[in-house]
């Protein structure tokens, strides 16, 4: 089966290679949310499972920890 004109196909590598820079991005405005939000750990507990995957963790952990991380 071809894959859709309007979607990307990832290697998981490459699919951690993108989760590694978009977390990147998110950590750098963090302390403005939390400077905001101290009481809520949900945005840092995603960034930190985020960065566990793109670490080499595997996927059923960090759909896991993101979702325990946005249930808060």
């Amino acid at each position: 089966m071809a894959p859709r004109a309007d979607s990307i196909e990832l290697s998981e590598w490459e699919l951690r290679d993108v989760t590694s820079f978009t977390a990147g991005c998110a950590r750098t405005s963090l302390g403005l949310f939390e400077d905001e939000h101290p009481d809520d750990p949900r945005s840092r507990e995603a960034i930190e499972a985020a960065e566990a995957f793109a670490d080499g963790g595997r996927v059923g952990e960090l759909m896991r920890r993101l979702d325990l991380a946005l249930r808060g």
